[in-house]
C-alpha cells in the first residue's frame, strides 16, 4: 500500500509539472519519492 501511495504521489506531481514519468530522470523520481515519504510522516 505504501508503494502504491508513493507512486501515485510521483505520478500526480509529475503530471502537475507537465512531465511524463518516462521522460523524468531517476534523480527527479527519487526526489519525488522522498517528498512522498515526508508527506506521509511529517
Amino acid at each position: 500500500k505504501k508503494f502504491i501511495r508513493r507512486f501515485s504521489y510521483i505520478e500526480e506531481h509529475a503530471a502537475a509539472a507537465g512531465k511524463a514519468l518516462k521522460d523524468m530522470t531517476l534523480t527527479e523520481m527519487d526526489a519525488l519519492w522522498n517528498e512522498a515519504k515526508l508527506a506521509e510522516h511529517p
